[in-house]
């Protein structure tokens, strides 16, 4: 047994030296860099904290998505007449017209009520899908030009006009002519300003739909507040995003200290 002891001890020490030379090596194949200075611990700390960031940088964002779709879908189901409801807001250089997520709703009983596989289809991408449009072109161009000094006011127009009308340029995805080809007659636009963020709001009617009613006072008005708390409800993601990045830098230079 004794014997045994010495050889493994000798064993052992004749080891060490191999040991040694090896993670040497290893650590010349690292291109002679040295240690870093953060421990595992640290590195996995600082990788947490920006996950934690992202995270919460996601989670307000579709805070504000579910604060503006709701905001939608509840002026589509009161307003008279309303079966089709969108936003677009004009982006921070003010070229382009964008539907944000969240900036739409279509009536489930129209889109039920229309008569063929087809026009279901056609109304479903357009409620699904709105690419990006210059002021002044299509059907959301057009009217932010036109309804731009309506403050205040409803711009009603029937799509059918825009249509026929020469002056109107039209987009490449015909989508003025697809609304009246699902059986949208008349558009409300009402326009809104809040803080930095332009846009409106658009309420389709059915072409059957009586314009007496949709035109009254108390329609109107409602029209107009509920496109206030769209717009409120859009601008505030902005707002939310400036505030939280305020805080963040105030945390930073607290550390700093």
């Amino acid at each position: 047994m004794e014997s045994d002891s010495i050889n493994i001890e000798v064993s052992l020490a004749q080891d060490a030296p191999q040991s040694s030379s090896l993670l040497q090596g290893r650590s010349l194949m690292v291109g002679n860099s040295p240690p870093s200075k953060r421990t595992g611990f640290e590195e996995d700390n600082v990788q947490y904290k920006k996950s934690r960031k992202s995270i919460a940088r996601e989670e307000r964002y579709e805070y504000d998505k579910n604060l503006l779709r709701r905001a939608v879908e509840d002026a589509g189901i009161n307003a008279f007449g309303a079966v089709f409801v969108e936003v677009w807001a004009l982006n921070e250089d003010g070229t382009k017209l964008q539907r944000p997520e969240g900036g739409h709703w279509m009536d489930p009983a129209f889109w039920r009520s229309l008569p063929d596989d087809e026009l279901m289809e056609e109304a479903s991408s357009l409620d699904r899908n709105a690419g990006d449009c210059s002021p002044g072109v299509g059907l959301a161009g057009t009217l932010f030009e036109e309804s731009s000094a309506s403050s205040g006011r409803v711009h009603w127009r029937q799509i059918k006009s825009l249509m026929d009308d020469p002056f109107v340029q039209a987009e490449a995805e015909g989508r003025m002519e697809r609304l009246y080809r699902i059986g949208l007659g008349l558009v409300a636009t009402v326009p809104f300003s809040f803080q930095d963020q332009r846009g409106i709001v658009l309420y389709y009617s059915r072409k059957t739909a009586k314009i007496d009613r949709l035109r009254s006072k108390i329609n109107e008005r409602y029209l107009i507040g509920a496109a206030d708390l769209i717009g409120a409800s859009f601008a505030i993601h902005k707002s939310r995003e400036e505030a939280a990045e305020m805080r963040r830098q105030m945390f930073r230079e607290a550390v700093q200290k």
